[in-house]
């Protein structure tokens, strides 16, 4: 057989197509994808050569067999360009699998985020950094939905791991607030799925029992729904503010009351704001409920307490029935006046900046002030 009677063009076809479709097809993909893709460009690169060098140990192999009979080379080099068409199909189908579906991103960076969980319980920084980003450049809705849901599942592994010291999701958490958050217009599903992530950050100290656990994770989940909660409003989305609500309320530890205190307070204060009367009064009664489990006269806990009912004292005179109520019942656990515990949450509110709350509890004051001395 001649050297001219080999077959370089149907190979060099063959070889060019292996590498050139894939490169081709990533180029068509979205920026955030081909930004993940290129910081792996190992892998992608490994994908393609392999089957590259086999197809080219292949071809050497035909020409260095070159002294068959006429029918059993030609179909020798049937079988060659067969093979290397095979090869190159499935090739192309393994590469776009793996690095052509929004999907399969998205499970490799879990895959590598959660790598470290089994040995130390900590997540993979610079793969969780990615997760996020991609999470962040995708679309609101369904693309944004498969990042929440990765990062749920490694929340549930770092937090149950039996390493887990209470400090190793606080970029998690911050990277789930941008997404459900920096989004144009916002999603409500993207937010339902955040605040349940978040919300099993707060029940796994729940559930923790004795285990001391730092509470670093904590404090950031309780700061961040309360933040999901408040923009939940701005979609009239009351699930979401009310979920929320909840899962802040449920945390019961003494050294984080200040963080759900004031987080309950906010959430209430804008859904008053913002007429969704539901979430307020939700807000609401989870202050009341600790501040009775707590017995306590003074502090931030009774002092937000005191500020939203003045913010519903000042809403509407159904609102001011309400308030009312309310303040009668917080005055049977008080050891001292009602009046100077409005006294003192005023000064609090004052000196935390919150001028306009301190100005409603005045008032408050100045009203029971203005009805006893008619009485």
């Amino acid at each position: 057989m001649k050297i001219s009677d080999i077959p370089f063009d149907a190979v060099t076809t063959l070889l060019m197509f292996l590498v050139g479709v894939p490169a081709i097809v990533l180029q068509t993909l979205p920026p955030e994808i081909r930004r993940v893709v290129a910081k792996r460009w190992g892998a992608l690169v490994a994908g393609l050569s392999i089957p590259a060098l086999f197809g080219v140990v292949l071809f050497a192999a035909g020409v260095y067999v070159r002294n068959l009979p006429e029918p059993e080379i030609t179909w020798m080099w049937s079988g060659i360009l067969l093979v290397l068409a095979l090869t190159g199909f499935l090739t192309i189908f393994n590469t776009l699998g793996r690095f052509g579906r929004r999907i399969a991103i998205v499970q490799g960076l879990q895959r590598e985020a959660g790598r470290r969980i089994s040995t130390s319980g900590r997540l993979d920084e610079e793969s969780l950094s990615d997760l996020i980003d991609l999470g962040r450049q995708s679309e609101p809705g369904r693309e944004r939905e498969m990042v929440l849901d990765a990062l749920l599942e490694l929340t549930m592994r770092v937090s149950q791991h039996s390493r887990y010291s209470g400090d190793g999701l606080e970029d998690l958490v911050a990277g789930v607030l941008d997404i459900a958050l920096l989004a144009s217009p916002l999603n409500a599903q993207n937010l339902s799925s955040a605040t349940n992530l978040l919300g099993s950050v707060v029940i796994q100290y729940e559930t923790q029992g004795e285990r001391p656990l730092k509470h670093a994770d904590l404090i950031s989940a309780i700061r961040a729904l309360a933040k999901l909660g408040r923009s939940a409003l701005r979609l009239e989305n009351e699930g979401v503010s009310l979920a929320a609500v909840q899962a802040v309320g449920a945390m019961n530890a003494e050294r984080t009351e200040i963080f759900v205190s004031q987080a309950l307070f906010e959430v209430g204060v804008a859904a008053i704001g913002g007429g969704q009367v539901l979430v307020a009064m939700a807000a609401l009664e989870r202050l009341m409920t600790l501040v009775e489990a707590r017995g306590t006269t003074r502090g931030e806990l009774v002092a937000d307490t005191l500020g939203l009912i003045a913010h519903f004292w000042v809403s509407g005179e159904t609102a001011r029935e309400y308030a009312g109520a309310r303040l009668a019942r917080l005055g049977a656990q008080l050891d001292g006046k009602l009046d100077d515990a409005l006294a003192q949450a005023a000064r609090h509110c004052a000196q935390t900046t919150q001028f306009h709350t301190s100005d409603r509890v005045r008032r408050v004051r100045r009203d029971l002030a203005g009805s006893a001395a008619v009485d």
